[in-house]
């Protein structure tokens, strides 16, 4: 049982099943469900530059089938966190951000006001050395809040 309201639910394991075959996540489409494998992300304990690299692309795939747990399709309209993808190459080429009309689709489902999100993303960031991802949440929170 989750306690209300429940955005998200993780748990974490250490590998995938037997027989399993390799995919990046997988979503309930709007169905309060998402599963995703930090299995072959890459060693974290390499180096830093290795470290940076799983993050990004745990965050970039936790945040993606989160998505699809808020009903939002696959984006085709931008390079957007919403894009599909087949490979390490499209996850590491594809931002951590959500493109205008994905963030409006969050927005709206969260009753979260942009400014606001990308105020806490911002600083979560910038907590975690996310220098790009920081700069990219700064200019957006300033180009909204311009008159």
């Amino acid at each position: 049982m989750t306690p209300a309201p429940t955005y998200v639910l993780r748990q974490l394991t250490s590998g995938p099943g037997e027989g399993w075959n390799f995919v990046f996540g997988q979503a309930l489409l709007g169905g309060g469900v998402g599963v995703w494998s930090l299995y072959r992300l890459g060693n974290p304990d390499e180096s830093s530059g290795s470290f940076k690299q799983c993050l990004l692309r745990t965050l970039k795939i936790a945040t993606h089938e989160t998505g699809h747990i808020f009903s939002i399709l696959h984006c085709i309209a931008y390079e957007c966190n919403m894009c599909g993808s087949n490979s390490f190459e499209e996850t590491d080429r594809y931002p951590l951000y959500l493109c205008p009309e994905c963030v409006a689709k969050v927005c709206w489902m969260s009753g979260l006001e942009p400014v606001e999100r990308y105020k806490k993303l911002a600083e979560f960031c910038k907590e975690d050395g996310l220098k790009e991802e920081q700069e990219f949440y700064e200019k957006s929170i300033k180009a909204l809040s311009e008159k």
